[in-house]
């Protein structure tokens, strides 16, 4: 790696900024708990909260991947092993980034740009986000 081509951390922006806030809903029958920062989160079923977006945006791929889990459980539940089937559902599930970045986008409102915008690279938060 050269040098010249090095960034110090300091000048990197952040993909969200932390002053923006999300509203996330929970469109489930069932409580939706997750951590974030070693600390647990809950949207009740059927109801909406704000946070700092960047929570929210933790929250609604967690959510969005639940969701899209359940909705595709015949293909996953074909894996056997727990911890292989949440790896493997990426694979069998067709365009797995593409459901789990759509599901988000219906979870959380914002008036941010963070779903549009792109880095001077091109890149979306949906390439940085959704692995």
């Amino acid at each position: 790696m050269s040098v010249e081509n090095t960034v110090d951390i300091n000048q990197v922006p952040p993909d969200i900024d932390p002053l923006e806030v999300g509203v996330i809903t929970n469109p489930l029958d069932e409580d939706f708990t997750h951590a974030y920062g070693g600390k647990d989160l809950t949207i009740p079923a059927g109801e909406s909260k704000q946070f700092p977006l960047y929570v929210a945006v933790h929250l609604a791929k967690h959510l969005a991947e639940k969701m899209v889990r359940a909705e595709n459980r015949n293909r996953i539940l074909k894996i056997k092993d727990e911890k292989v089937r949440s790896e493997e559902s990426r694979k069998t599930i067709p365009d797995y980034k593409g459901k789990i970045w759509e599901k988000m986008k219906e979870l959380v409102e914002t008036d941010s740009t963070f779903f549009t915008q792109e880095d001077e690279r091109g890149q979306t938060a949906k390439d940085k986000f959704i692995r």
